[in-house]
């Protein structure tokens, strides 16, 4: 992880980028996959088709919709899609981060992570 030497402390971002197996959003017209970082011609490396940007958590309640292609409308929706995968194709199946997998957790838990995450507001 390259944390700018600048960088605030609490941004709650990595300031890397990833494939977490984001499905397509039927909403936006019909296209070829998003490669994201794979599509950028400096870069040129199928090992990056499909990450994009780990944006921060500050201020996440006011950033919807969520994903890099809005495909959760709340909060709650982006939570529930971490939380678990299998109703869903992710939109780039390779490269997907081996760190990610659906998490089993209960409604209780999926409350209480989306409740803190607006925590993280600085307030408007």
């Amino acid at each position: 992880m390259n944390i700018p030497p600048d960088a605030p402390a609490a941004v709650f971002t990595s300031y890397g980028y990833a494939n977490i197996g984001i499905p397509v959003n039927n909403l936006l017209p019909p296209s070829d996959p998003d490669l994201g970082l794979g599509a950028i011609e400096i870069v040129d490396d199928p090992l990056q088709d499909g990450k994009f940007k780990i944006p921060t958590l500050r201020n996440i309640e006011f950033s919807p919709p969520y994903s890099h292609n809005g495909k959760f409308p709340t909060l709650m929706d982006m939570v529930n899609f971490i939380n678990d995968r299998s109703d869903y194709s992710p939109e780039v199946e390779s490269n997907i981060d081996d760190r990610i997998d659906s998490i089993d957790l209960d409604e209780s838990d999926i409350n209480d992570i989306t409740s803190f995450l607006k925590t993280l507001t600085d307030g408007y």
